[in-house]
């Protein structure tokens, strides 16, 4: 009976052990897992081509072709990204800079490499431009809830983030969204490693001569030619906002040095909002359930929300801050529309759609059985973590082969995480030795 009991707990060791291992392979690659020559573009002089493939590992699985929803590409841009890139104007219509490329639409957008290996470079120079404008660079060697934020880390995590978002995280111990702050956090500890200064201080490559509309500007140190193509993403003098997305890019680089560039200038005047990002909790969700909906802007105040519900209902709030709730009563595809206003003017959001189904009852025969599939065993844990993981990327997870989150969140709590992973490798791994498990047991223990 000793041995038997022995046995038992090895196989729930091996089982759990099991568990994690897949759970690490959703972790970022670090440095050392890297080669440079792993990214197409690797002609930079410091880390920046493995920065690259790492952040594109996690967002794409470095994939140049990869889109979900309005974000694209190898590094997962989205409109606000590709405006600060200069590859689309403030009405969303591709510019003369992103036509030098071959680029005319999202299709070809994401036949472009080299597009997008410039539009990413240009996203980076000009977070590096809002850090050093609201004073982010200036924490540079702090230790951010943890982690020792570097030069690369700060880049990253503001890519996760926003610049306003990263500010306010590293003063206030959080941007205002747990989760976003988690993601960052992890992107500032694995990509931290990279020394990529030379390349985001540096000169930006080449654009191709079909870039059409140039301006030569001299300074004092040298004569150079940029693209006139510019971008309308500007921030307030406040901390409180942000130019920079989660997944954004920058403008092309600039012919003069920051200081004597009129790029300050600008951002000290307010605009209108330019982009409004809106980002539901879920895409799929239940009758009677709370949608928590977030808002990224770049400078918009306040945000009128409407909500269009099938049968002609409809739904209006008004929000002062970025995260609002809303208990979602009507089955069927619901259209969420925001308007985001600030005192010079105000911007409407590209529409998001959410699917409103009848509830869900889960009972003991299916907390667990995240794939529908009549049974709970590691390939439920499996796409536990896989959801999880794309949750903490930012990207949606494909939904191919079943899967259902009421199932999957095994304590009830609402959310998908690494318990409910857990809770159903302890479930499986105590049927794999011969017990009888059941779940009140198991939540309650």
């Amino acid at each position: 009976m000793h041995n038997m009991r022995k046995m038992t707990l090895k196989r729930i060791g091996a089982l759990l052990l099991a568990g994690m291992l897949l759970l690490c392979g959703t972790i970022p690659e670090t440095k050392t897992d890297i080669r440079a020559e792993a990214f197409e573009n690797s002609d930079y002089t410091d880390d920046y081509g493995e920065f690259l493939y790492s952040i594109g590992r996690t967002e794409s699985g470095n994939s140049y072709a990869a889109e979900s929803g309005q974000f694209l590409g190898y590094w997962q841009m989205g409109n606000a990204a590709l405006q600060e890139a200069g590859f689309l104007d403030s009405s969303g219509n591709w510019t003369e800079l992103a036509a030098a490329f071959g680029i005319t639409s999202r299709e070809t957008f994401l036949t472009s490499e080299a597009g997008q290996d410039y539009a990413v470079l240009a996203y980076h120079k000009r977070v590096y431009h809002y850090a050093k404008y609201m004073g982010v660079d200036s924490y540079i060697g702090s230790n951010v809830n943890g982690v020792n934020m570097n030069f690369a880390g700060m880049i990253v995590a503001a890519h996760a983030l926003g610049v306003g978002g990263l500010k306010k995280l590293i003063e206030t111990g959080t941007s205002g969204n747990s989760s976003n702050d988690s993601v960052a956090l992890l992107y500032m500890e694995n990509y931290g490693v990279y020394n990529i200064e030379d390349t985001i201080k540096g000169e930006m490559p080449p654009v191709p001569e079909a870039a059409t509309t140039t301006t030569t500007t001299t300074t004092a140190a040298a004569t150079t030619t940029t693209t006139t193509t510019t971008t309308t993403i500007t921030t307030t003098t406040t901390t409180s906002t942000t130019a920079a997305s989660t997944t954004s890019t920058i403008a092309a680089s600039s012919s003069t040095t920051p200081e004597t560039s009129t790029a300050t200038s600008a951002l000290e005047e307010l605009k209108p909002p330019a982009y409004i990002k809106v980002k539901p909790q879920y895409d799929v969700c239940e009758t009677g359930e709370i949608l928590e909906i977030y808002i990224e802007s770049d400078s918009a105040e306040k945000y009128e929300i409407k909500i269009l519900m099938p049968g002609g209902k409809t739904a209006e709030y008004k929000l002062s801050g970025t995260m609002i709730g809303v208990v979602m009563p009507v089955i069927g595809i619901c259209e969420i529309q925001v308007k985001g206003i600030n005192d010079a003017g105000s911007a409407s959001a590209e529409s998001v759609y959410v699917s409103v189904k009848e509830k869900v009852i889960v009972n003991e025969e299916n907390i667990g059985d995240s794939n529908n599939d009549g049974s709970v065993n590691i390939t439920d844990a499996t796409i536990i973590l896989r959801y999880y993981s794309c949750l903490a990327a930012g990207v949606s997870m494909n939904h191919e082969g079943g899967f259902n989150r009421y199932y999957a969140d095994a304590n009830g709590d609402g959310s998908l995480d690494l318990t409910d992973a857990g809770l159903v490798l302890k479930y499986y791994s105590q049927r794999a030795a011969g017990f009888e498990p059941n779940w009140s047991d198991l939540l309650s223990q």
